[in-house]
């Protein structure tokens, strides 16, 4: 099975029009029924199912790092699962490539086996990779939040040792704030703000807690707010969890709190991304540093450029940064797209029916499986809102705001938005 990619695999067609998409005109056999059974077909009997069964050694350990790639991406557990786990922490520290174990660790997280603490909380103190020990760590304080000290001081170990690692820096920031819920600055800041430089942005508004989605709006370049015909905020649902819920500066995890540079719209190549038209963003660092700003910025210190875009209430704000701190690290392709993916793999979860990715923001879309056209896309219509006003460029701000434990809708924003514009008479 091709491991599903957020980005990487795009193929894009930049669009300079400001031409609205069509529903009728979007269409992919990936979705119709046989297409989807015969997925499922070999997700559970070929890769992980034969995978698994087996032994594990060096000439199948690739298929093992398939099997939990697919175990992740749609969530996947039950007693075959829990086996292939075991079998593959029993070799960790033997054999196993660091890919394989990534993958493992990958798997462990999105599917939380129980029965494994013991052995995780071996791995979070032997694991010499920073990247693999920060997963491993966060999975052990995830099921025993009392580990939480023993972390920190690892860590701070490590950090003597390797005193410029930006993974080591960010696992230690982000065990300094596991657990705290800092008040969010004021949102009415955030859109003044939006004046001085005049950029449009889309807010994506996110739950804390991500397995409940979130939901996008979109300001424009005059400083108002796209809205329906009958005078409503035009919002738009979307998903910032990925597949492993790892956390954000980690390859995979969730998506970054923060800024992030709008470049235009694209399609994708990419069969579970689907063809809906997708927003290309970038991160902090992950092109040239002045193409991230439009205009660009003549300001040749990072940290200064990037808190300009913010008010001064939110520039010591530590969440809005972590988009800085993941792209400073490494961290890429996270963009706003929508998906084929069948739905009903995550019937059970509560952010369904939206389909989680691999850290990119991912809009709801329902697709017709006897004919593969679009039935239903929160995409589409926030790409057409999007390029219905001037400027292909902008920015797009992920902030954790909300503690419901459900969907958020254009209700839950629109009084802010209201209240805002009655303030500055808009």
């Amino acid at each position: 099975m091709i491991r599903f990619i957020c980005a990487a695999l795009i193929l894009l067609s930049f669009v300079e029009t400001r031409a609205q998409y069509s529903t009728e005109s979007i269409k992919t056999g990936f979705v119709l029924q046989a297409q989807r059974d015969n997925l499922k077909k070999n997700l559970y009997n070929y890769t992980i199912q034969q995978s698994f069964a087996l032994p594990l050694n060096k000439e199948t350990e690739y298929r093992y790092q398939s099997a939990c790639w697919a175990i992740t991406q749609f969530m996947v557990y039950n007693d075959l699962v829990r086996s292939g786990l075991f079998k593959l922490i029993k070799a960790y520290h033997d054999s196993l490539e660091t890919e394989t174990r990534r993958a493992f660790l990958e798997a462990m997280y999105a599917v939380k086996p129980p029965g494994f603490l013991p052995m995780m909380n071996k791995i979070a103190g032997e694991e010499k990779h920073p990247k693999l020990m920060a997963m491993a760590m966060a999975w052990v304080i995830r099921e025993d939040p009392a580990t939480l000290p023993r972390m920190k001081a690892l860590v701070t170990e490590k950090i003597r040792q390797d005193t410029a690692n930006k993974i080591l820096a960010a696992l230690e920031h982000y065990l300094d704030q596991y657990g705290k819920l800092d008040m969010v600055p004021s949102i009415h800041d955030l859109f003044a703000h939006q004046t001085i430089h005049g950029s449009k942005i889309i807010y994506s508004f996110q739950n804390r807690n991500r397995d409940y989605p979130g939901i996008a709006i979109i300001q424009k370049n005059d400083g108002s707010f796209e809205r329906e015909d009958n005078g409503s905020i035009s919002a738009f649902g979307q998903l910032a969890r990925s597949a492993s819920g790892l956390p954000y500066f980690i390859t995979n995890g969730n998506t970054p709190q923060g800024i992030y540079a709008i470049t235009g719209t694209g399609s994708s190549g990419n069969n579970f991304i689907g063809p809906t038209p997708n927003l290309q963003m970038a991160m902090p660092f992950e092109y040239y540093w002045k193409d991230f700003f439009s205009p660009e910025t003549d300001t040749i210190q990072p940290e200064i450029a990037y808190n300009d875009l913010l008010p001064d209430s939110w520039k010591n704000f530590s969440a809005v940064h972590e988009s800085f701190r993941a792209g400073l690290i490494g961290r890429t392709e996270i963009i706003a797209h929508g998906t084929t993916i069948d739905p009903e793999f995550f019937a059970s979860k509560s952010f369904y029916p939206f389909t989680p990715t691999l850290g990119c923001l991912c809009a709801k879309e329902i697709w017709d499986p006897s004919s593969g056209r679009l039935k239903e896309s929160e995409q589409l219509k926030m790409v057409n809102a999007y390029i219905r006003t001037p400027e292909r460029k902008g920015y797009l701000i992920v902030i954790d705001y909300f503690n419901q434990k459900r969907a958020l809708t254009g209700a839950d924003i629109e009084p802010i938005v209201n209240s805002f514009e009655q303030k500055y008479k808009r």
